[in-house]
């Protein structure tokens, strides 16, 4: 009917030809398709797809009503399938669910045929009934303005990431009532976007494989759908999933089966623009991204496929002054690139590479960039030689070790960049975790600085995995798969103060571009007291040293050895110092988050 315009509809009663246009929705759940069927009582506007009990072949059926005093049941008109008559009415569930389309027909020319002078006559197209328009535009205006007050203040109650004072079933009754009015007025802009921000807050302390999870996850996608030219509700829903999606499988698979994924990749490549509203969908949606596929292949290939990785990387070249949305984005880079090839490689090709480390280079204060960019680029370079290539040209091992020389207090960057060393460079990521932390007194006898309190929302990954900028994850202080928790050839890590060990069959590493590498005596690597010191431009001693084992590879050699990085010069130390702090140890588990 749509692309056919000379494809009519006769009205023989009154001698019309209508000339009709199809609105079709796709309904992918069936708290979405209920909720279609309570706005228009008694029509048949949609098109199911229903697998009865016992059969494996779904039926198509024409659903029109809930079930008299059941809301668990829809009621739908049937055709025989041996004469092709109307049959009897059949009665579904959700489990009989299997999809849906609503029809919502537009009339749009009103056709007349006149023998005298034997041509057709356009008649006006009858307005919109009153009653159709208050339902279209979200029903009685007094009930939704109470609906939307009820789902703001449930917002403003909802308990703030990492507390669970929502206990005995109050999560899920909280998330059930907003559920309800959501599926009510799918159609009220402002009573969507209270919904999904409370759902934001309560989401998170809804327990595991609850259906009024499931339920809210489905109209959080169905919101998309319905307002996808209204940023205000993309932006608050893509908020809802990037706090409750991570490290739930359950969540995560009723997102994947309601497209909610491609969902928020539309929504970032509809809005490209600059404000401050653009800006703030732009961040969330990378942050949901990030949730939706943490630790999940399925999610991965998903976002990927729908050209998630090409969006990401055009938000954080438009929007490179936005603090949270190159932390985020980063986060999902990262998320997309652990242990998948795959996108490891669209990331690189797309100049993922370049582009993360122009965040590390736009914010060298904001320490959650840092920390986001430092486990993008470990991501893309585990079990990845070409990518280790490509950051070390691009001078990615100077930005990292310049990151954690400006905040030498941050425990969790610390941690971060050790692991990305280990990787790109063997033998340096243990030389930072040892000496990075000695502190240097000041002129009037006291202690310089002091450390800065870590965030207590922030945990110390130490794994690429668990790498996630945006994180929403809780992680556990393991090695990456493929990597030896003990350091390069399997020496144990120094702690802060001691003297690592390598083994005699550590491999050599491959040397910086520019610098030349000196053999180690077959007798095995040796050890020596050195330290790493900045040439920067006050050319003050920027060092903090320890004892620690000389890389494979690398040689103490005086201020500027063959082996140092570029922009950095390997001095011996005078003395092996033991060092303020020790080092995190035995497993640790917390929730990353933002408020």
């Amino acid at each position: 009917l749509n692309t056919e315009p000379a494809l009519r509809i006769k009205d023989e009663a009154n001698d019309r030809l209508l000339q009709l246009e199809l609105q079709v929705a796709v309904v992918t759940s069936f708290a979405e398709l209920r909720a279609h069927v309570r706005r228009f009582p008694g029509s048949a506007c949609a098109v199911a797809a229903v697998a009865e009990s016992g059969t494996r072949r779904p039926q198509v059926v024409a659903v029109y009503r809930e079930a008299y005093g059941e809301t668990a049941s829809l009621v739908a008109k049937t055709r025989s399938q041996l004469y092709g008559g109307v049959a009897p009415l059949m009665d579904f569930r959700e489990d009989g669910f299997r999809g849906a389309v609503v029809l919502d027909p537009v009339l749009v020319r009103v056709l007349k045929y006149e023998s005298q002078p034997n041509m057709m006559l356009d008649l006006q197209v009858p307005a919109l009934s009153s009653e159709y328009r208050r339902v279209a535009e979200g029903g009685n205006d007094a009930e939704a303005d109470i609906a939307t007050r009820a789902c703001t203040a449930l917002s403003e109650l909802a308990p703030a990431p990492g507390e669970m004072w929502l206990r005995l079933g109050g999560a899920e009754a909280a998330c059930g009532f907003c559920v309800g009015l959501m599926s009510q007025q799918l159609a009220n802009r402002s009573l969507q976007v209270a919904a999904c921000r409370a759902l934001a807050g309560l989401l998170p302390a809804v327990p595991v494989d609850a259906s009024e999870g499931q339920a809210a996850v489905e109209l959080l996608a169905a919101a998309m759908r319905r307002h996808s030219q209204c940023p205000d509700v993309l932006e608050a829903a893509c908020w809802a999933l990037a706090g409750s999606m991570a490290m739930r499988q359950d969540l995560q698979a009723v997102a994947s089966s309601n497209g909610a994924s491609e969902e928020v990749v539309a929504s970032m490549r509809r809005f490209l623009g600059a404000g401050s509203e653009v800006e703030d969908l732009q961040t969330w949606a990378c942050g949901a991204l990030a949730s939706l596929s943490a630790s999940n292949p399925t999610q991965q290939a998903a976002i990927a496929g729908s050209r998630g990785i090409d969006a990401i990387l055009t938000a954080m070249r438009l929007h490179v002054d936005n603090v949270r949305l190159q932390h985020m984005a980063c986060g999902a880079l990262s998320n997309l690139a652990a242990n998948n090839l795959n996108n490891q490689a669209a990331i690189a090709a797309g100049g993922g590479i370049d582009v993360i480390l122009q965040a590390m280079q736009s914010h060298p204060d904001e320490t959650t960039v840092l920390q986001s960019a430092i486990a993008a680029l470990w991501c893309l370079v585990k079990n990845n030689p070409e990518h280790r290539t490509l950051v070390t040209r691009a001078r990615g091992v100077e930005y990292i070790v310049n990151a954690v020389q400006s905040h030498p207090y941050d425990a969790e960057l610390k941690a971060m960049a050790s692991g990305a060393l280990q990787v790109l460079v063997p033998g340096l990521g243990e030389a930072l975790a040892g000496g990075l932390q000695s502190q240097r007194q000041a002129p009037d006898g006291a202690w310089g600085s002091p450390p800065r309190t870590p965030s207590p929302s922030l945990e110390s990954p130490s794994s690429p995995e668990a790498a996630s900028a945006v994180g929403f994850v809780a992680v556990q202080s393991t090695a990456p798969s493929g990597l030896s928790a003990r350091g390069p050839g399997g020496a144990a890590a120094a702690l802060p103060g001691m003297q690592a060990k390598a083994a005699a069959s550590a491999p050599s590493p491959a040397s910086p571009p520019g610098a030349s590498s000196v053999p180690i005596s077959a007798t095995g690597p040796r050890s020596a007291a050195w330290s790493l010191e900045t040439a920067d431009e006050d050319d003050d001693d920027d060092s903090f040293g320890g004892a620690i084992a000389q890389p494979p590879g690398m040689t103490a050699r005086g201020a500027r050895p063959a082996g140092s990085l570029p922009g950095m010069r390997v001095a011996p130390a005078l003395e092996a110092s033991p060092l303020a702090g020790a080092a995190p140890n035995g497993m640790r588990k917390s929730v990353i988050s933002f408020g």
